[in-house]
């Protein structure tokens, strides 16, 4: 079609046997049209003559026709016909088919054979073999892929699969899960028809559930026996996000802890917040990709969670939780009196009680009395309760300490001093000195004891 103005109009007919190796070619047999990633026009079809697989692209960018590309290059001069294709939005195209080759231990019969092209690589992969419960004929297949990468395919079959029964067609369906990598077991559709089910398609919505419909001429629901319209659809089944009760459910710290199950195919998880059960007051609070999450809370109240988790398809929820907080505060610490609160040496050695809760301890340090901390800076931290000091010059010290558990801090401990008089220094002079003062003494001393020995020898 061409848009003129405001009015969709057909084009002119645009006949594909023109060139190359169609003009050698009397009729052309099964087609399927599709648009790649760049815009260009892909027409797939099959021949009478060679039965092969053909494909033809009308390039936008020049309105201009390729040449012919043979498709099923592993089976050549059998039955290949029935097409239909599919593509995804990175440019992948899925091409199924009819195909009495006996490939990859298909047998004689007619079987569906899937292709895939890589965009990425730009090549055909390996064909594969897809109706392989199928014993007798398959016809007519319909492919669709989600946006997840999960290919859905139906087609017409005779065989007698899981008591669908012989003799006439029924509608088979099988899945292939691009998480596993692999193909699930053929289902049968048509399990209430009892007449020639034939001519399916399939049709994949935003929701990943899929829709197919197909000709049948069983009476059923009172349709009569002429041939009607059935359908059948399959809804998806999203996973569920199961958000754990939250424990403790009084928090008296504010830490809040998440927990959830993993959702497959996740890409990550937004947690909601609320201070009251209201649908317009959830807010998210956070974004991760592991199904845990760890809240902080520094205002009493109670706060409800969910959890949404995202694919790249879709989105879904978790039921709501709450959680009461109602934080208590840290208990201040109580330092011990300075066993010695007047030091020579400079050394002070501080303890006090271990706080519940607590992380780690500040230590404050001033020259006057600390009524608070405001303007001070810690002199340093302890995750233990205790610490040493070494001072380096004189004076009179005071020392208190805040406890806290790494988001709220306590009141100051009770505040002790202590007072640093360091020696003074000893000169050589005075050293000098005070040894001939001991020499003076010591000969003194000498002296007495020997007239006292001559004194006691007159007698």
């Amino acid at each position: 079609m061409k848009k003129m103005k405001n009015a969709l109009v057909w084009s002119e007919k645009v006949g594909i046997e023109t060139t190359n190796l169609m003009t050698e070619l009397q009729s052309n047999y099964g087609s399927s049209v599709i648009t790649d990633s760049e815009g260009n026009i892909c027409v797939f079809y099959s021949n009478d003559d060679q039965n092969n697989l053909f494909l033809r692209k009308w390039f936008s960018s020049n309105d201009s026709w390729s040449n012919d590309e043979k498709i099923n290059t592993e089976t050549s001069n059998v039955y290949s016909s029935f097409l239909s294709v599919a593509n995804d939005l990175e440019g992948n195209l899925y091409l199924i088919w009819s195909d009495s080759a006996d490939y990859d231990s298909s047998g004689g019969d007619v079987d569906i054979f899937f292709k895939l092209y890589n965009a990425t690589t730009q090549t055909w992969e390996t064909t594969e073999v897809v109706s392989t419960e199928s014993t007798t004929s398959s016809f007519d297949p319909s492919i669709s892929v989600t946006i997840s990468g999960d290919i859905h395919i139906t087609w017409e079959d005779l065989t007698d699969y899981n008591s669908s029964g012989g003799g006439d067609w029924d509608i088979f369906y099988k899945k292939y899960v691009q998480s596993t990598e692999s193909w699930e077991l053929t289902e049968v559709i048509s399990i209430n028809s009892t007449s020639s089910s034939t001519d399916p398609v399939i049709r994949v919505d935003a929701e990943e559930s899929f829709h197919i419909y197909w000709t049948d001429s069983t009476n059923y629901l009172g349709a009569g026996t002429d041939s009607d319209i059935f359908y059948k659809s399959k809804l998806f089944s999203y996973e569920v996000v199961v958000l754990e009760e939250i424990s403790p459910l009084h928090s008296e710290t504010g830490i809040v802890d998440l927990h959830w199950n993993d959702i497959n195919g996740a890409t990550h998880y937004n947690i909601y917040r609320a201070p009251v059960l209201l649908d317009e007051a959830f807010v998210i609070v956070d974004t991760v990709t592991v199904s845990k999450f760890t809240d902080s809370i520094t205002i009493d109240g109670i706060y409800y969670y969910y959890v949404e988790a995202v694919t790249n398809y879709h989105t879904t929820n978790s039921v709501r939780r709450y959680v009461e907080v109602e934080i208590v505060p840290l208990q201040a610490p109580i330092l011990a009196p300075i066993i010695y609160n007047s030091t020579t040496n400079g050394t002070v050695n501080l303890y006090w009680n271990n706080v519940a809760d607590a992380t780690e301890y500040f230590i404050y340090r001033s020259s006057s009395y600390i009524w608070d901390i405001g303007c001070l800076m810690p002199l340093d931290t302890s995750s233990i309760s205790e610490y040493t000091d070494t001072l380096t010059s004189g004076g009179v010290y005071y020392y208190v300490i805040v406890a806290s558990d790494g988001v709220e801090q306590s009141s100051i401990s009770n505040c002790h001093y202590v007072v640093y008089e360091p020696l003074a220094p000893t000169t050589t002079e005075e050293t000098s000195i005070g040894l001939s003062m001991i020499g003076i003494i010591a000969v003194i001393s000498l002296a007495s004891l020997i007239l006292k020995k001559r004194k006691l020898k007159k007698f």
